[in-house]
Parts: structure tokens; C-alpha cells; sequence
């Protein structure tokens, strides 16, 4: 993968080549940041871009016709924002990395869960911390378990793997058992009362302020959708789009998680060349990069250290997430020091990423009867751990 040669001269290389670094998710080699983000400039930019998703939407809705159109932006911007809120905010403050001060983050992940309808603090840690991190793409992991149970299994052909992602994404039955399982997590047997009542101020707030506006259609499209249907595609297409290799067997240790997390990259090589069909590669690749990555990293690659650097945060815990790429692209330059296996790169679109996995997935043996047996006493332990 190769950065592009901008038309307009030095003026505009720089910062353009900035914004594909960010894109991308990969710097330049020898590239260092303009400038560091902090944990609490991350969150504020954040809460930045969900106020102009969802006013973009308004906006669009009370417009109406042609202006229409922007509710497709709005979309990617908020989606991609309330992930954010829980994938990497939350997600860094349940490791103990956001402020790394422990009850304050202890209280940020139940503000950031709370506002996504997602798992309370003990029950993020302890599936997250003890389960995801210890026993990564085992049976025993909770994420390759929701694999699992949405129909993504070892020994289906690509073909069929293709298939269940176009009917998961869509299917009443899978998307309302997500929902379900959401509702159950912040309202259920085992959940603070405190948080139960927290989470019911974050779904009625909103409800409440649509029923004395009449804004009915402002809180279905810039606001319900996005945090239900959106916000569960965004991460089923996040899970399969690379995150691991689900279920590659092997010893535990550095070498097999090197190779079950590996630095996934938007993009494609910039076209080279002159004539004619140069300029309709060049303006294919422009139209890929619009249409294809660009939403893609808004709404399903979001964050720094959950997208691309997602390899980083698996091999060095500590790392600073909020500035992910260049901290992992520094310790490739370095020969990635303390581990036998470098980092390894994967380019290409959210689909060639998760085509990488079906391939790895299709290339398996289907689970026998003993590795069921084995993962229903994973659920089952897994279960006990989170009622506990």
C-alpha cells in the first residue's frame, strides 16, 4: 500500500496525506503525530461528532426532499459515534487506561455504557477483562461465543459465511436477540439498582422530549435507529471485519496472538500512470475511498486503538490507545521489541477484511460433537462467572 501523490503541490500533500494516515489508520514510516490526543480531548470530540450526526439528521428531516440525502451522513457520523462511546471510551476505561485513576474510571464506563445501552461496569470487566483478554478466539471467549451463536461457524463455505452476514444483519430474530440481551444487561436480575435507574433516564429522556415536540421522526431516524439497528450492525461488521481470527486453534501464547490480531487497514494503492484509463483508475479509487472506506472507518473501524491498532492493544495492554496508530507504527519501525512475531499488515476494504476471515473460517473442520460439548461447558462457565 502505497500513499498517493496529491495534485496541488506541497500546499495541500501534507495535510491530505494526514487525513489518509487517519483514514487509513496507518502513518507514514517516520511520521509522528501533530499533536497527542488525551483520553478526555478523545471523548470531547466524541460527543462533538454525535451532536453533528444527530443534528444533521434534523436538519435533513425538517428540510425534507433533496436535503434528504444528508441523512445517510448523519447516520454513518452518529452510529460511529455511539460506538466510539462504548468501543473505545468505555473499552479504555474498563482496562483502567482512560484516566488510569481507578473510580474514575470505574464511573466513566458506566456513563459510557449507560448511554449506549450496553454492559454495566462488572459485567464489561469481567467478560471483557477475564474472559475476552485471557482466552481470546477460544471457546471460552464471549465475543467468538456470540460468533458462534449467530451462525458463523468453522467449516461453512465462504459462500454461505457471505449469506448468514446478509440475513444476520437484517434478521428480526438475531437483531432482537441483540436487543434483548441489551435491555437485559441494564435492566435485569444482577444490575445495580443505580444503574437501572441511570439507564432508564438515557431511554425515557429522549422518548420524553419527542412526545412534547411531536419530533416522532426525528427520534426514530436520528437517534433510536442509530443506537438499536445501527449500532449492532456497526459491530457484528467490526467482529467480522478482522478483529481476530475466531477459533484458530494453537498453544496460547505471543506467537498465536500475533497471528490472530493483525493491523487492519482501509485502502488501496493509489494508481500510478498516464492516459486515459489512469484517470478512471484514479477516479475509481477517489469514489472507493468516498464511498467505501471513508464510511466504513466513520462507522464500523471507529476509535484509534480498536480499528486499526487493534493488534497493539491486544500485545502491549498499557499502550496509549488515544494515539494509537503512531505508537504502534513507532514500534514497527522499532522491529516490535519483545515479540518473536512482527506486526503484520492486512490492507484492503471492510469486505476484503472480512473475507479474510471467512477464508480462515472456511478452511476449518466443522466443530465435532466433543468441541460442543466443550463449548456449551464454556458458555456455562462463562454464565457463572457473569452472575457470580
Amino acid at each position: 500500500m502505497t500513499h498517493i501523490p496529491v495534485w496541488g503541490g506541497a500546499l495541500l500533500r501534507e495535510p491530505t496525506q494526514r487525513f489518509l494516515s487517519w483514514l487509513t489508520g496507518k502513518p507514514r514510516e517516520g511520521d509522528r503525530p501533530l499533536f497527542l490526543w488525551t483520553p478526555l480531548a478523545r471523548a470531547g470530540a466524541t460527543a462533538m461528532t454525535l451532536a453533528a450526526g444527530i443534528s444533521l439528521s434534523l436538519w435533513a428531516i425538517a428540510r425534507g426532499g433533496v436535503a434528504s440525502i444528508a441523512l445517510l451522513p448523519a447516520f454513518v457520523l452518529t452510529v460511529g459515534a455511539l460506538r466510539a462511546f462504548y468501543i473505545e471510551l468505555a473499552h479504555a476505561a474498563v482496562h483502567g487506561t482512560f484516566l488510569r485513576k481507578p473510580s474514575w474510571d470505574r464511573f466513566f464506563v458506566e456513563l459510557f455504557t449507560t448511554l449506549t445501552l450496553m454492559d454495566h461496569q462488572r459485567h464489561f470487566a469481567v467478560q471483557h477483562n477475564r474472559f475476552h483478554h485471557r482466552y481470546t478466539a477460544s471457546f471460552l471467549d464471549p465475543d467468538y461465543q456470540t460468533l458462534l451463536s449467530w451462525g458463523f461457524c468453522p467449516g461453512m463455505s465462504r459462500a454461505a459465511l457471505w449469506r448468514r452476514l446478509a440475513w444476520v444483519l437484517v434478521s428480526p430474530s438475531v437483531q432482537g436477540a441483540f436487543l434483548a440481551g441489551r435491555l437485559r444487561r441494564n435492566f435485569g436480575a444482577g444490575v445495580p439498582q443505580l444503574r437501572r435507574l441511570a439507564a432508564g433516564l438515557a431511554l425515557l429522556l429522549p422518548l420524553a422530549l419527542a412526545a412534547s415536540t411531536g419530533a416522532w421522526t426525528g427520534y426514530m431516524l436520528a437517534w433510536l435507529l442509530p443506537l438499536t439497528w445501527g449500532f449492532q450492525a456497526s459491530s457484528m461488521l467490526q467482529m467480522l471485519g478482522g478483529e481476530h481470527l475466531w477459533g484458530l486453534g494453537g498453544e496460547a501464547g505471543k506467537s498465536r496472538m500475533a497471528e490472530l490480531t493483525v493491523g487492519r487497514f482501509l485502502g488501496d494503492s493509489y494508481p500510478e500512470g498516464r492516459g486515459v484509463r489512469s484517470h478512471l483508475r484514479r477516479a475509481l479509487w477517489f469514489l472507493r475511498l468516498a464511498f467505501l472506506h471513508l464510511p466504513a472507518r466513520l462507522a464500523v473501524y471507529v476509535g484509534h486503538d480498536l480499528g486499526p491498532a487493534h493488534d497493539l492493544h491486544h500485545r502491549e495492554l498499557r499502550s496509549d490507545w488515544a494515539n494509537a496508530p503512531y505508537e504502534r507504527q513507532a514500534k514497527q519501525e522499532a522491529g516490535s521489541p519483545g515479540w518473536p512475531v512482527p506486526y503484520t499488515d492486512f490492507w484492503g476494504s471492510l469486505g476484503a477484511q472480512i473475507d479474510r476471515l471467512f477464508e480462515s473460517l472456511a478452511g476449518r473442520l466443522p466443530l465435532s460433537a466433543e468441541e460442543l460439548d466443550e463449548l456449551t461447558t464454556a458458555r456455562e462457565r462463562v454464565a457463572q462467572a457473569l452472575d457470580s
